[in-house]
């Protein structure tokens, strides 16, 4: 069996679906929003395992309730992982309009 480590970021993406982007000072109304564990390298670790690879996923989350909910996704995608603690689990907040343009803000899990 094929063994894949992958190290990257983990984190929970925020998504708001709109008519249109916000324009600086304004505020605006989502039509829905969705929370999906996420970031690059939970995401390619994700797709390895599904695609029956032996894979071992490394990163960093916080010891806060996202990190719990992720903790709880990753132990359901049959990946072994190696999780390091930091303040607080990294976010991205993706804000994409009804033509599909899209903006990204994200926070970084720190020591």
């Amino acid at each position: 069996m094929n063994r894949v480590f992958v190290i990257g970021s983990i984190n929970v993406d925020i998504l708001m679906l709109s008519d249109h982007l916000p324009e600086p000072g304004e505020t605006i109304k989502a039509g829905s929003f969705y929370v999906y564990p996420g970031g690059k390298g939970a995401n390619q670790a994700i797709s390895s395992a599904r695609m029956g690879a032996n894979t071992t996923l490394i990163g960093k989350i916080g010891n806060d309730y996202f990190g719990s909910l992720i903790k709880d996704f990753i132990g359901k995608e049959n990946l072994n992982s190696i999780i390091m603690y930091g303040q607080k689990t990294g976010m991205a907040f993706i804000n994409v309009d009804k033509n599909g343009k899209y903006d990204i803000c994200i926070f970084r899990c720190k020591q």
